[in-house]
């Protein structure tokens, strides 16, 4: 700080440059921490939005399973389709919620898998997305879906080669399988009822038809679930 001396001999401080370019840094970062905090509040009130009984009271009917991977058995009262990309955060931290469910509901849910990826074909998503799928061809979809969470998004042809020999497949059958334009085309046909559907974000669920989007908690499945089997008896 430069000391004034003033007529009357009093004497004060007046900030050099530096203090006011500090001062202004500090400004803004306060303003961006607010800006921040208002969007992140914003984006928590789209979520509920979304997320909440509004959209869950609309049931979207005939929604095709194809030949979609799944868990559970095939006559159960309640089926959940999962519409997923493998590159996406709040995709892979839904999958500790859905293990609840399954144990919770055992029996009484069949949880469908079917793709979203949004980067098209050649994207990291749509390559996780085809490993998925010659995985189940030779009955380890479950463990290759596990790896390909646990080490998002690193989906390169070569890892995914490396993941598929950790998992003891068969890797000419994988390799070959990988390369069938007849799998892209499954995997764009995913996608593209996803969006005739209305799935615009990931991951989206049916729960018998009713649409829960996004990383919800597990209290909004039970909630359909229970409703779903409400409407069985």
């Amino acid at each position: 700080m430069k000391i004034m001396n003033t007529p009357d001999n009093a004497q004060h401080t007046v900030p050099n440059k530096d203090d006011v370019i500090t001062l202004l840094i500090l400004a803004i970062m306060v303003l961006q921490i607010i800006l921040l905090a208002g969007l992140l509040f914003r984006i928590n009130q789209v979520y509920t939005i979304i997320a909440g009984s509004n959209l869950s009271t609309v049931v979207v009917e005939n929604i095709p399973i194809n030949d979609a991977p799944f868990l559970g058995p095939v006559d159960a009262p309640v089926t959940i389709i999962e519409f997923s990309d493998y590159t996406c955060g709040y995709c892979r931290l839904i999958q500790e919620t859905l293990t609840e469910v399954v144990e919770k509901y055992d029996g009484q849910v069949r949880i469908v898998f079917r793709d979203f990826p949004q980067g098209g074909q050649g994207s990291l998503a749509f390559n996780a997305a085809l490993a998925t799928r010659c995985s189940a061809e030779q009955k380890k979809f479950q463990e290759m879906r596990t790896l390909l969470f646990q080490n998002q998004p690193r989906f390169d042809s070569g890892r995914l080669i490396r993941y598929a020999s950790s998992i003891e497949l068969d890797l000419d059958d994988f390799e070959y399988c990988m390369n069938l334009e007849t799998n892209w085309t499954k995997v764009q046909a995913d996608y593209e009822d996803g969006v005739k559907y209305g799935v615009s974000a990931t991951p989206t669920f049916f729960i018998n038809g009713r649409i829960l989007v996004g990383a919800a908690p597990i209290s909004e499945f039970e909630r359909l679930i229970n409703l779903a089997l409400q409407e069985q008896e």
